[in-house]
């Protein structure tokens, strides 16, 4: 934020909402009021800001041992920290409250993290060498006591997050209806299935989903990585089968490939020939014998998000026959350099200086890229994969007001398959 617009913003702040001066704070009545209002509280500023309250309410009362609460808001505050941004109780009261300045157009998931005094990061730090790595591990301590917003309305991101849209936040295709209950979930349609591939040597969940059954055309294969992510309670199958049904996306067959857990999708995920040997030549074939998958001959999409756009694009590059487009959602391109913990095969080169070196080619590419304004760490290895693919394919690329978040690749999915798999257009 600029500084006159901290300026602009002096007054705005210093007010106290009328909630919170409210006599009764903390009864049973108060609590009630303000979830028939909806949290968080969000008051429009200056210069295309808005004030974003957020209240908590312990569960133990006043005599609680919580002595501290984190408030994480993806993209806008941040984990990385001996002093995160944190709650403050008011005084004599179970009410837990704070306050941040944010874009009015961002769009994130959030939680709070209650902690006690030898959870706190305080006891963290003095007991430990106060180093990022002890901070790190003292994070992801305490990060099972996360808990989401029960005053919020929408549906939950998951079982720990919720969901933030801006005042001035862009509408969500598809989505925005989803969370108002305008779609009915039915998740009759999906067939799930368990898969043992040899290659592997690892079982996964695979499902499976035909938005127009009744059309027996060509049509696309897309293959979601992170399937367990997109499953029913997400939301995106009855999205996919409402647009398909709205005559805005063209009808397909989408596989959502489970990625197991974090060890093996870090393996499975970076670059990795193996995986998607394994994908084309073992999963495919046996899903055909099962479902109506027609043979695979470059009528596939890949979809991905942080590792998982990494690998979307590894596939469509080295799989020309099959991929036909991608899409890549804050795809993790610094790999495999600069980030501990993941297994690069030997030898390893950047996609960009595959490309570079002519030992791939993009010219049969669609793709459609997007990355977060609250990830500016990830702009300049997209960049420089988005310039280099441009030489030779069609790419789409777009920025979203937004973290490193499934709330934002959400939209960014539907929007990706928007823009390659369009439904028909009759006159």
């Amino acid at each position: 934020m600029l500084k006159d617009d901290k300026a602009n913003l002096g007054f705005a702040l210093q007010a106290t909402p009328s909630w919170l001066l409210d006599h009764n704070i903390g009864s049973d009545e108060w609590w009630i009021r303000l979830a028939e209002q909806g949290m968080p509280f969000q008051t429009l500023l200056a210069s295309k800001y808005a004030r974003v309250d957020f209240c908590w309410r312990d569960p133990d009362g006043v005599s609680s041992d919580v002595q501290s609460v984190l408030l994480e808001v993806n993209g806008i505050t941040s984990h990385r920290t001996w002093e995160p941004v944190s709650l403050n109780r008011i005084e004599g009261t179970d009410v837990w409250h704070g306050m941040l300045v944010m874009p009015a157009d961002w769009r994130a998931s959030y939680r709070f993290i209650p902690l006690t005094q030898y959870q706190s990061p305080i006891y963290g730090k003095q007991h430990s060498d106060g180093s990022s790595a002890s901070q790190r591990r003292w994070y992801m301590s305490i990060i099972q006591n996360s808990c989401h917003d029960p005053l919020n309305p929408l549906p939950l991101i998951n079982e720990c997050k919720s969901a933030l849209h801006g005042l001035a936040a862009k509408p969500e295709l598809g989505f925005q209806d989803w969370e108002k209950g305008s779609f009915v979930r039915d998740d009759g349609q999906i067939q799930a299935w368990q898969w043992f591939s040899k290659r592997l040597s690892n079982t996964r969940a695979i499902q499976y989903l035909d938005t127009a059954p009744a059309d027996l055309g060509k049509k696309r294969v897309v293959l979601l990585l992170d399937g367990q992510k997109w499953g029913g309670a997400s939301g995106l199958p009855t999205v996919l089968k409402q647009l398909t049904n709205d005559n805005v996306l063209a009808s397909a067959h989408y596989l959502f490939i489970d990625s197991i857990s974090d060890e093996v999708r870090s393996h499975e995920l970076a670059c990795s020939t193996s995986f998607w040997q394994a994908i084309f030549e073992e999963l495919i074939p046996a899903l055909r014998s099962q479902f109506p998958i027609p043979v695979l001959a470059a009528n596939t999409l890949v979809a991905g998000q942080s590792l998982g756009g990494l690998s979307a694009a590894f596939a469509g590059l080295y799989w020309p026959q099959l991929v036909c487009q991608i899409i890549s959602l804050s795809g993790s391109f610094w790999w495999p350099n600069g980030r501990p913990g993941f297994w690069p095969e030997s030898g390893s080169t950047s996609l960009f200086e595959r490309l570079n070196l002519g030992e791939v080619s993009a010219q049969h590419l669609q793709a459609y890229f997007s990355v977060g304004n609250g990830e500016l760490d990830m702009h300049a290895d997209n960049d420089q994969i988005v310039a280099a693919m441009r030489e030779e394919a069609s790419v789409v690329y777009e920025q979203f007001q937004g973290g490193h978040d499934w709330l934002s690749w959400r939209s960014e999915l539907i929007n990706g398959l928007k823009h390659l798999i369009p439904a028909a257009q009759t006159a």
